[in-house]
C-alpha cells in the first residue's frame, strides 16, 4: 500500500492483515513489480517528484504544509490520475493550482479542489462512492448510501 505523509518520505508498505469489514476489503488498482516493472517505477518517479515537490513548498508551513498543500488523499489521486487517468478520491484538500507543463502541477491542475475550488457536486457524489464499499450485500454504512442515492 502506498503512504505519504509528513514524516518526510513515501513508502510500500506490506499489508500485515485483513482490511476491516468496514472497508470492504477492496483493493481498486494493483501494480506489480513482476507483471509490469514499468508501472511500477512509473508511480515510484511520480511519488517522489511530489514528494520533493511538496517538501520544497511547505518546509516553512505547520506540518510541513500538510493539509495546507494536500493530504495523503492528494498524494494517492496524483497517483491513481497518473496512472489510471481517473480520479476515485474524496476529499481532496490541496489547493487550486495552474498547469505550467510541470508534470505534477499539471497532475495537480486536474484534480478536484474540493476544499478550495468549486468542485462538481456529481463528480463528487460519483467519487464519495467510488470510495465505499457500496456494492456489498452486508452495508457497512446503509444511511450514507440511501442518502447518497437521493442527490
Amino acid at each position: 500500500m502506498y503512504y505519504m505523509g509528513v514524516s518526510g518520505g513515501t513508502s510500500w508498505r506490506a499489508v500485515a492483515g485483513l482490511r476491516s469489514p468496514w472497508t470492504g476489503r477492496e483493493t481498486l488498482f494493483t501494480y506489480d513489480s513482476q507483471q509490469d516493472p514499468r508501472a511500477v517505477i512509473d508511480l515510484m518517479v511520480v511519488a517522489g517528484k511530489l514528494r520533493r515537490k511538496w517538501a520544497a513548498e511547505g518546509a516553512n508551513l505547520p506540518a510541513l504544509g500538510y493539509g495546507q498543500l494536500g493530504v495523503c488523499n492528494d498524494s494517492t489521486a496524483v497517483l491513481e490520475l497518473s496512472a489510471e487517468g481517473s480520479i476515485s478520491i474524496y476529499p481532496l484538500a490541496h489547493p487550486l493550482i495552474e498547469a505550467d507543463g510541470d508534470e505534477i502541477n499539471d497532475l495537480l491542475a486536474d484534480l478536484p479542489a474540493d476544499l478550495f475550488g468549486e468542485p462538481d457536486p456529481q463528480d463528487v457524489i460519483r467519487r464519495i462512492k467510488a470510495t465505499l464499499p457500496t456494492h456489498q450485500t452486508t452495508q457497512p454504512f446503509p444511511k450514507l448510501i440511501e442518502a447518497l442515492d437521493k442527490l
